[in-house]
């Protein structure tokens, strides 16, 4: 793995973390806990990409599938679409799709 794939994945651990941050609460007490059960999973497929192993991407996929969900239940509930919500969405779907793209590259 290169230099630019691993600031790539570190940049995406960094994003999980601000973005959990930012979104929480994101509403009920249940509903709270499996948004930082989420953010927890995207975090350790990250991690298991920069140990080499060849699971993390999966898991970081359907983590980062479960906090889009977990963004729009929120959009719904606050009623109207926010600069962070979009940008939430769009980094959820981005930086896996980015890494994957940089992984592939190099391989």
């Amino acid at each position: 793995m290169n230099t630019v794939t691993k600031t790539w994945l570190w940049l995406s651990i960094a994003t999980t973390g601000i973005g959990a941050f930012l979104l929480y609460p994101i509403g009920s007490a249940m509903m709270n806990v499996l948004f930082i059960v989420i953010k927890i999973g995207m975090a350790a497929g990250i991690i298991l990409l920069l140990a080499g192993s060849s699971r993390g991407f999966p898991v970081w996929c359907l983590f980062s599938a479960g906090a889009v969900v977990m963004t729009i239940l929120k959009w719904h509930a606050v009623g109207q679409a926010t600069v962070l919500f979009i940008t939430a969405l769009v980094v959820d779907i981005l930086m896996p799709a980015v890494a994957w793209f940089l992984k592939n590259r190099n391989s």
